[in-house]
C-alpha cells in the first residue's frame, strides 16, 4: 500500500457516506454558476487521489488520441442525431409537450454573451460535470458494487438519470434528454472497461457547441 493511500477511504461505509454528500453538494449546493460543480470536481479529485494515489480509476491518465476523439465525435452524433432529432421529437409528440427555448430567446445573435456562457459551461459542464458525474461516481460504485458487465450496465443507467436530477429546471422533456445523453456519457467512459474521461470531456464540449450555435443561429 503506497503512502497516499488512506485505507478509511475504501471503507464501504465512509465510501458511500462520501459519495452521497458530494453527489449532492455538487447539484444542489447554494453556490454560483460556475463554481459550484468545479469546486466538487476538485474535491472528487482530492479524494480519488487520497484513496488511490492516481487518478486512473476515474479515466483521467494518458490515452490514444485518435480513438478518443474518435469516439467522441461518435458519441456527439448519437445525441444530436438520435436522441435530438430522433428520440426526444417522438417523446415530445407523445406528451404533447414542445421544448420550450424561449428563455435562451437572449442568445440569438448576441456572441458576447454566447461566448460568455460558453467560458463558464467549459469550465463547469464539460470538464467539472465528467469529472464529478462520470469519473468520480462511477469510480465510487463499481469499488462498492464491482465492475462486472451486468453492473456496468446498471450503473450507466442510473448515471444518466442522476445526471438529470440538477436539471429539473428543464422539466420532464428536458430532463429525459439530459437524462439520455448522461446513458450514452456513460457509456463512453466505460466502452469496452477502458475507462476514458477525455472521451466524455470531449463529447460534451462538441454537444454544448452546436446547442449554443443553434440558439446563436435561432435555429431551433
Amino acid at each position: 500500500m503506497s503512502a497516499s493511500r488512506l485505507p478509511l477511504l475504501t471503507n464501504p461505509a465512509i465510501r458511500l457516506i462520501i459519495t452521497i454528500a458530494l453527489m449532492v453538494g455538487a447539484m444542489f449546493a447554494p453556490i454560483a454558476f460556475p463554481w459550484k460543480v468545479p469546486l466538487f470536481a476538485a474535491l472528487a479529485m482530492v479524494v480519488v487521489w487520497l484513496e488511490t494515489g492516481n487518478l486512473e480509476c476515474m479515466g483521467i491518465g494518458r490515452r490514444p488520441l485518435r480513438p478518443t476523439v474518435g469516439w467522441a465525435i461518435v458519441g456527439f452524433l448519437l445525441v444530436v442525431l438520435l436522441i435530438a432529432r430522433g428520440i426526444m421529437p417522438v417523446i415530445e409528440g407523445a406528451m404533447g409537450i414542445e421544448t420550450d427555448y424561449s428563455a435562451y430567446g437572449a442568445l440569438k445573435g448576441n456572441l458576447e454573451l454566447v461566448l460568455k456562457l460558453f467560458a463558464g459551461a467549459a469550465i463547469s459542464a464539460m470538464i467539472a460535470e465528467e469529472i464529478v458525474y462520470r469519473g468520480f461516481f462511477f469510480h465510487q460504485l463499481t469499488a462498492l458494487f464491482g465492475n462486472g458487465k451486468v453492473t456496468r450496465a446498471v450503473l450507466i443507467i442510473l448515471g444518466g438519470f442522476v445526471f438529470a436530477l440538477p436539471h429539473s429546471e428543464q422539466g420532464m422533456v428536458g430532463m429525459t434528454a439530459v437524462a439520455l445523453t448522461g446513458i450514452v456519457f456513460g457509456w463512453l467512459f466505460f466502452r469496452g472497461n477502458k475507462r476514458n474521461l477525455l472521451t466524455c470531456m470531449l463529447a460534451h464540449a462538441m454537444i454544448d457547441v452546436w446547442g449554443l450555435s443553434s440558439l446563436y443561429f435561432g435555429w431551433y
